[in-house]
């Protein structure tokens, strides 16, 4: 499932974070290494989206991010099952970003679970 909706520049995905604080928001931010340097795409699937902005955070998600680069400027994000998902099992993957610890509460019920939702920081 490609993960889509408004590709935007730091300073827009910065802005709406911001404002954004304590409500929910369907941000993406993916990081790639490139020769020497890393590369930061976001995409907000707030106003323009799919059922991807949906996926819920877990602690031990059954889906991963997996970027997909073609001929196009922008990477394709996509998620991808790590293992077979049960019908009806909810979709989830790890957001990331463990760097900073939020103020949301997770409530996935993982064994390993860290007790929050994590966030990036290079975002705010």
């Amino acid at each position: 499932m490609e993960y889509v909706g408004e590709v935007l520049r730091r300073a827009v995905a910065e802005d709406r974070i911001r404002t954004r604080c304590e409500s929910r928001n369907y941000m993406l931010e993916v990081r790639e290494n490139y020769a020497n340097m890393v590369l930061h795409t976001y995409i907000d699937a707030t106003h323009f989206g799919n059922e991807s902005r949906f996926v819920n955070h877990s602690c031990d998600p059954n889906c991963a991010v997996h970027i997909i680069r073609t001929s196009t400027l922008f990477p394709h994000v996509v998620l991808v099952a790590l293992r077979d998902i049960q019908e009806g099992e909810e979709i989830c993957f790890h957001y990331g970003g463990s760097n900073a610890v939020s103020s949301c509460k997770c409530h996935c019920n993982a064994p390993n679970c860290q007790g929050y939702v994590p966030f990036s920081l290079s975002i705010v």
